[in-house]
């Protein structure tokens, strides 16, 4: 998800924009995933600490790695950002910088309409990278934490990084969205990223049953895809994995006792 300062003024100069998207890239991920980490890894309460999925917590080792594989991923994204600018100054992108040429509606029902695509598009590209052939040249990356930490939301190869990034140029080559919609969905679907990614459940057992909330995916759910490998490769929501068959045949018996602080 390469973000882009898309309301800077045209004649603003290469080097503000790189520094624009990078620092919101850095931002986002030092206070986001690094807070989630603190809570996750360093400073648990003990109500959570019976809720932690992994078994021990990260070493060192890992910790670098992750913050490492996340700056490369970054640098991709600050490219990916940069593009994204210059097909704005070519007028191939379709943004709404006005709220009155679509309205509140719209403004606010398209961060849902990002997330939708992005979780398809995430889903049928993950599965892609789980081809043997692919996998142990790109996405064995992301998987080299068998419990992953909050750090390891943006640990990808960066050919993985470029697949997941070209998500949003992309779209907006076809449908238009205010840059205040653009930003609202970065920042809710790099939180849900981070709750993929926490190793402690945060919701409640009763949530596997309910009508609304078991289309929505868990803590639970992708840690259990870094443990099996297979598996389990929706993002957001659980409707790509229900509908093709590919949850794992454990998981909601695995997400209850997570849930109930009864992690196996």
């Amino acid at each position: 998800m390469a973000s882009s300062p898309l309301q800077l003024p045209p004649e603003t100069g290469l080097f503000a924009v790189s520094l624009t998207l990078l620092s919101f890239q850095l931002a986002r991920y030092v206070m986001m995933a690094g807070g989630a980490f603190l809570l996750a890894q360093r400073w648990t309460p003990a109500w959570l600490e019976k809720r932690r999925i992994a078994k021990r917590l990260a070493d060192g080792r890992q910790i670098r790695r992750e913050i490492g594989t996340s700056l490369l991923s970054i640098a991709v994204f600050v490219a990916i950002g940069l593009g994204v600018r210059q097909l704005r100054e070519l007028g191939l992108v379709h943004l709404c910088t006005d709220l009155d040429c679509h309205g509140w509606p719209w403004a606010i029902g398209s961060v849902l309409v990002l997330l939708v695509i992005h979780d398809t598009w995430f889903y049928w590209t993950h599965r892609l990278m789980h081809h043997p052939k692919i996998f142990r040249h790109w996405h064995r990356t992301h998987h080299l934490s068998h419990d992953p930490t909050p750090l390891a939301a943006f640990a990808f190869h960066p050919v993985e990084a470029v697949i997941e990034s070209l998500f949003l140029p992309l779209t907006l080559l076809v449908l238009p969205f205010h840059p205040a919609s653009i930003f609202g969905f970065q920042l809710l679907a790099f939180a849900m990223n981070i709750y993929g990614h926490l190793g402690i459940e945060l919701f409640p057992a009763s949530f596997a049953r309910h009508p609304v909330f078991r289309w929505i995916n868990t803590t639970s759910h992708h840690h259990q895809h870094h443990r099996a490998v297979t598996g389990n490769y929706g993002l957001y929501f659980n409707g790509w994995d229900r509908l093709c068959g590919t949850n794992h045949p454990d998981y909601a018996a695995t997400f209850i006792r997570n849930a109930s602080g009864r992690p196996g």
